[in-house]
């Protein structure tokens, strides 16, 4: 392995339905290297520091109430008498993550990058980032519903649907936060272009741009690359077909062990698995258009230099033949949206 002295912690920011739950449970929550810190850890992985409930203080102080300016200063106490001492242990670089900074719905994320300043001093912020029609897909298959409210809730909703209200209440949805060079270009003005590492999702898989972060992190590369590709990443997106189709079909309430006996239930589960196998939803192509309208611009200026087969798909960046005609793609919202908006 190599030789690694200890420097400024490095924040994962996000995005969120871009590995981040496998980067942080197998590729920083496992190297040897490295000093994870974040609370977003199973209680069975957990560390004392990570169960410490002085952790999630922390991020709740820095994240979920943002614009409080003692909030701010609660976090940078936090961050200078229980952080510290973990940022400081020699032959370790600490790690600290939270895809939620990247989360428009939850978060204003072009303020983060200050606020991430202001409390955690210097720091290498990684973002990865992923072709804004499949987040945005993944994303609608977490929370099939009013795609502006944090915590979901109400009716499932066709992603038509979805895709419609999403860009009528454009400020309060996901959608807001996907322009990925203008969020880059925010932590850029706060931490400089060499402490910032954009990584496409798409790069993930083949190990190269898992050795990208080891390599800026400044851990051992090929070990990180192992850690990830062999560690049995999960099929979260299943797990959420699951998830919605059992809330749909069956009450949360009836189906619970109080209601249900194990017989009962587990085998309604499996029949459940069974039908959320390969029913991966699809991004209407009809949208792509609008897509490369808000998205293209800032994917090339941002991507342009990374191997086509790693973004070549993402909006503005595809070949010609993909784009569709603006006057088919075009999205009809109905007149009470309109009022509503």
């Amino acid at each position: 392995m190599t030789a690694f002295d200890s420097q400024a912690p490095v924040v994962h920011v996000g995005y969120p339905k871009s590995a981040s739950s496998s980067l942080q449970g197998l590729l920083f929550g496992r190297h040897p290297q490295v000093n994870f810190l974040s609370h977003h850890v199973s209680a069975d992985d957990a560390t004392p520091f990570q169960a410490d409930r002085r952790t999630k203080q922390f991020y709740e102080a820095l994240y979920l109430t943002p614009g409080d300016a003692a909030a701010i200063s609660a976090a940078r106490e936090l961050w200078c008498e229980h952080f510290r001492p973990q940022v400081d242990q020699p032959g370790r670089r600490a790690v600290y993550g939270c895809e939620d900074f990247c989360n428009s719905v939850r978060t204003d994320v072009l303020a983060n990058p200050r606020r991430l300043r202001a409390v955690l001093g210097e720091v290498k912020i990684v973002m990865v980032v992923r072709d804004q029609h499949e987040i945005v897909r993944s994303m609608y298959e977490m929370l099939p519903y009013a795609p502006f409210l944090a915590d979901g809730g109400g009716r499932t909703l066709s992603i038509e649907r979805w895709l419609d209200l999403s860009l009528n209440a454009f400020d309060r949805s996901f959608l807001a936060g996907l322009d990925y060079a203008q969020v880059a270009a925010a932590y850029r003005a706060e931490f400089g272009e060499e402490n910032l590492l954009v990584v496409p999702y798409e790069s993930l898989s083949d190990g190269a741009g898992v050795r990208r972060i080891c390599d800026f992190a400044g851990i051992d590369a090929e070990v990180g690359a192992n850690l990830f590709q062999t560690s049995g990443r999960k099929n979260t997106a299943a797990q959420y077909r699951l998830y919605n189709l059992r809330r749909r079909l069956i009450p949360t309430k009836t189906f619970s062990s109080r209601f249900l006996p194990a017989s009962v239930r587990k085998p309604l589960l499996k029949l459940a698995e069974r039908a959320v196998q390969g029913k991966k939803t699809t991004f209407p192509d009809v949208y792509r258009t609008e897509f490369a309208r808000l998205y293209g611009e800032g994917n090339r200026t941002l991507l342009s230099d990374e191997q086509t087969d790693h973004v070549g798909s993402y909006p503005g960046m595809e070949p010609a033949s993909l784009t569709l005609d603006a006057e088919k793609s075009s999205i009809a919202i109905d007149a009470d949206l309109r009022r509503a908006a």
